[in-house]
């Protein structure tokens, strides 16, 4: 595991950017799974679980095997919960077994989690290549709805096995699957997973930035609910998510916070989220900073704020194909 471990050291701190990879990391690579392999074949649980996420993200396409990844993970959750039940009937519980068993639980709780994001992932990127989820022999034996929607229910349920064992990413997961899509698309149970995301892991930040932003839209929201979503927000903004500076931007804006709108704050938050230029959420922050600017809500000469907008124009065009429909509405 040591030597593996040293191997997955060198093709990161030497490959920092994926499209640059040089031509000893895929070596490094092939080095790592041979010495997780032995590891495996000696009995570590460690080593299987690592196995199945090298197979699950793969060094290049060639390496690349989901059916394995599924295989390892399985062989784990297998393998430590016979384990449990034989230790049960050998031996009384004692100190050293609570901390076994800990560990133990963690190492299935993870390789619950990836098998509910291997599924997830199949049904959202490509569900008639991923084969090797759903067994069929002819191609129209599923139309392309049931097979979608066998591998959303198993997602699902593996996602739920894993929260059974307070897996907090797992309950984050599900909240955004009962957030947005259309198929099982349902609010409140969204805020329920969101919520025991919460519960699960207090510094899930992702979490409570989507908590924090159903609590203060919530209609039927009492103030007591209102300022603990503002306080999530402002959580997980203090604490740099930019999903939680955009929210919290968004949130002064409406007025939501104190007794009017207050366009400083909201520019304040939403030029953190935007300088930080990581993905959607600092686009829609960038975009809103665009829209003061051409509203004169910022005066012009801001050379900081100036730079953010004109790398929003580049991100525009990149990304979006120029369209801001998908910005303007935060989801």
């Amino acid at each position: 595991m040591i030597l593996a471990g040293y191997y997955m050291i060198g093709i990161k701190e030497n490959n920092s950017i994926p499209i640059k990879l040089i031509p000893e990391a895929e070596k490094w690579y092939k080095e790592a799974v041979k010495w997780c392999q032995k590891a495996a074949d000696l009995g570590s649980i460690e080593a299987k679980l690592c196995l199945g996420y090298m197979c699950s993200i793969g060094f290049s396409i060639l390496h690349y095997d989901p059916q394995k990844a599924k295989k390892w993970y399985k062989e784990v959750i297998d393998t430590i919960e016979k384990a449990e039940a034989t230790d049960k009937k050998a031996t009384e519980e004692n100190a050293t077994n609570e901390v076994t068993e800990n560990a133990s639980k963690e190492l299935v709780r993870i390789a619950t989690r990836n098998v509910a994001l291997l599924y997830h992932n199949s049904y959202v990127i490509k569900p008639f290549e991923w084969k090797n989820f759903v067994k069929i022999t002819k191609l129209n034996e599923l139309t392309f709805k049931k097979l979608t929607k066998q591998k959303l229910e198993l997602a699902i349920k593996w996602y739920k096995k894993s929260c059974e064992l307070g897996d907090s990413q797992s309950a984050y997961n599900l909240g955004l699957l009962y957030e947005n899509d259309q198929k099982i698309k349902n609010k409140s149970e969204a805020e329920k997973w969101f919520k025991m995301a919460v519960q699960f892991d207090n510094n899930n930040l992702y979490a409570k930035a989507k908590l924090g932003r159903i609590l203060i839209n919530k209609g039927n929201s009492d103030e007591n609910e209102k300022m603990e979503g503002i306080e999530m927000l402002k959580y997980a903004a203090e604490n740099g998510l930019v999903m939680g500076q955009t929210f919290l931007g968004e949130a002064y804006e409406r007025g939501q916070i104190g007794e009017k709108i207050n366009d400083k704050e909201a520019i304040k938050f939403y030029f953190k989220a935007a300088k930080q230029n990581r993905g959607y959420y600092s686009h829609v922050a960038q975009l809103r900073l665009r829209d003061f600017r051409a509203s004169n809500k910022i005066l012009a000469g801001e050379e900081d704020i100036e730079n953010v907008i004109k790398i929003y124009v580049e991100e525009l065009k990149y990304y979006y194909d120029g369209k801001e429909k998908m910005l303007k509405n935060i989801h």
